[in-house]
């Protein structure tokens, strides 16, 4: 055995561990559907009247009077409003969307602007022919959000020329309404438009099919208008598939290149089933699918409040009650009022409300509720408290540090404060959304970082910067395997594993060492109590192949993930120097 390596028995250490919808309206689907009424006016910069725009809702069309108004009689629900001005006019289009209409809504004012053109041509890659009648889509490159840009395909010649307003935006170029049912969507840019624009020429790549035949949970029928969208695993980029909703028969294809994706499943809004995440599509050439089965859910509805009013784009995200993955959950944001309508699962969930990162506002947790709670609270809100964007930069003795987490706690109570967010990127940068307040923030290292955590406090009043610098630690913990699979324990039985502690320090040091198992509720039970340790200089404690006997727990999380924590703390200051933990299921 190595000089400095001590090995530890399991009786010495006994002694010693979370579209926008591309159709035009999303109706509410109720048996006896309340008739409503959608109203607003169509004007220009100046604020005159545009008559003779045509408006596009729910399915219809209208022209506008004389004064420039609309009117739509509707089911109540969320809806979009495209505008088209009269032929001639020099105007753009307009497109307002997330309208809930429950009574009278009027959507104010919707300006049109002088518009600019975007043209180009758009052939195929391997032939250099033109894209003839191929679907050409505007997109701000901002929001994400799809312009209306009626007549915009490409002529026999290839050529394209759509009117836009002033802005930034990207170009999606669709071949498949052409029948070109071997080369893929592509799609370019951003380019800023002030004026009319010619953008470079767009050579489609050849693609592959991807088909599925999408059913319904209960009955085995198929379901109409699922939109599936594929994201690229490596960037989390989503390639365009302008053609991707489900037809009468539940099939739908899109062409996409070479790669491996994740696959999102999205029923149409309103319809009582659960969306659903393929982790990994893997395609090299014409792929099948088969069929795929939605599960049935249960629609809920409620608001987002924020200082007494709706807080418009927040996400609206479900998680198992006591711990685990959070639910695929689709259609999931907030109307212009905060109005959301999701499909939840039979079983209880938390309801995670998370608002934009430039609301003002920050996230909140519901309690554990199933789809009966949620009905019984109506009007069921969600109350998001003010808030901001807490970021800056994680760094220690060899400069930027990756992987390294941010949480918050309440200093009174040591409760943990509900955040959302990211861990530092690759150059050390962190942003996370949080209330305002005081907190204690503990950011902590990635495994092996050679960094050591430690506990600021820190004054949140709206976008706060927090830069960290984490000192180099005086010791080091290591639990392993770091196993994907979460092992199954039975109730009261043991947990093997291994782990290492490194004493950093060129001297004698102490250390007090303790092991926990926490339940999906947070609820810490110990397993060892808190032993001293007193380690050499550079000395390496291995202990390989621990039994540790777990207690017996109550019947309440059997079945569920718990975690098993190993912490080591300074033995003079009580302060926290390393910790590590494995997941693991008591059966």
């Amino acid at each position: 055995m190595p000089l400095g390596v001590r090995r530890i028995t399991g009786t010495l250490l006994m002694n010693l561990y979370a579209r926008t919808r591309h159709c035009i309206a999303v109706a509410a689907l109720t048996a006896l559907a309340q008739a409503d009424t959608l109203t607003g006016t169509v004007v220009n910069q100046a604020g005159l009247p545009v008559a003779g725009a045509s408006v596009v809702c729910n399915g219809l069309t209208v022209l506008t009077t004389a004064a420039g108004t609309f009117s739509f009689t509707v089911p109540s629900g969320v809806y979009s409003v495209d505008v088209a001005p009269p032929a001639a006019s020099g105007l753009a289009t307009a497109h307002i969307e997330d309208m809930h209409v429950a009574g009278t809504l009027n959507v104010g004012n919707l300006t049109l602007v002088p518009g600019a053109t975007i043209s180009g041509l758009v052939l195929y890659g391997t032939t250099g022919l033109p894209v003839p009648n191929g679907d050409m889509d505007v997109i701000d490159a901002a929001t994400g959000q799809k312009l209306y840009t009626p007549n915009d395909n490409t002529a026999l010649t290839g050529i394209y020329t759509i009117t836009v307003p002033p802005g930034t935006y990207k170009i999606v170029a669709d071949p498949a309404t052409a029948g070109a049912a071997t080369f893929a969507s592509q799609e370019v840019g951003p380019f800023t438009v002030t004026a009319n624009t010619t953008i470079p020429t767009i050579t489609l790549q050849p693609g592959f099919q991807v088909t599925a035949t999408i059913l319904r949970g209960d009955t085995g029928l198929p379901l109409k208008d699922v939109d599936v969208d594929f994201d690229i695993v490596a960037l989390g980029q989503r390639v365009p598939t302008p053609t991707d909703l489900t037809n009468l028969l539940g099939v739908v294809t899109v062409v996409v290149p070479a790669g491996t994706y994740r696959m999102n499943i999205d029923p149409a809004p309103g319809d009582a089933y659960l969306g659903q995440q393929i982790a990994a599509v893997t395609v090299t050439g014409p792929t099948n699918l088969g069929t795929i089965t939605l599960g049935t859910g249960n629609v809920v509805s409620g608001y987002v409040n924020g200082n007494g009013v709706g807080v418009p784009k927040t996400s609206i995200e479900l998680e198992p009650a006591y711990g685990g993955t959070k639910r695929y959950t689709s259609n999931n944001k907030t109307a212009h009022d905060g109005w959301f309508r999701v499909v939840m699962p039979a079983d209880a969930c938390r309801f995670d409300a998370i608002p934009p990162a430039n609301s003002g506002f920050a996230p909140a947790q519901t309690t554990a509720m199933t789809a009966a709670n949620v009905v019984a609270a109506a009007p069921f809100t969600i109350n998001v408290p003010a808030g901001g964007v807490l970021s800056g930069t994680i760094s220690g003795l060899g400069g930027v540090l990756s992987d390294a987490s941010v949480s918050l706690n309440d200093p009174l109570t040591g409760a943990l404060v509900y955040t959302t967010g990211s861990s530092s990127n690759a150059t050390g940068v962190y942003s996370r959304l949080v209330p305002n307040g005081t907190w204690n923030a503990t950011i902590r290292p990635h495994r092996f970082s050679f960094a050591q955590a430690i506990t600021v406090p820190v004054s949140v009043n709206g976008n706060t910067t927090l830069d960290v610098n984490l000192p180099f630690p005086s010791a080091m913990t290591v639990m392993l395997p770091a196993i994907a699979i979460p092992p199954s324990i039975p109730n009261g039985g043991a947990m093997w594993f291994d782990f290492a502690i490194y004493n950093v320090l060129p001297t004698v040091a102490g250390y007090n060492v303790s092991l926990t198992l926490h339940d999906p509720s947070n609820a810490v039970t110990t397993v060892l109590p808190t032993t001293p340790f007193v380690m050499m200089p550079g000395e390496l404690v291995f202990a390989p192949s621990i039994a540790i006997p777990l207690p017996i727990l109550p019947p309440t999380f059997l079945g569920l993930p718990h975690r098993l924590r190993i912490t080591i703390t300074d033995a003079a200051t009580g302060l926290e120097i390393d910790r590590d933990e494995q997941v693991l299921v008591i059966s």
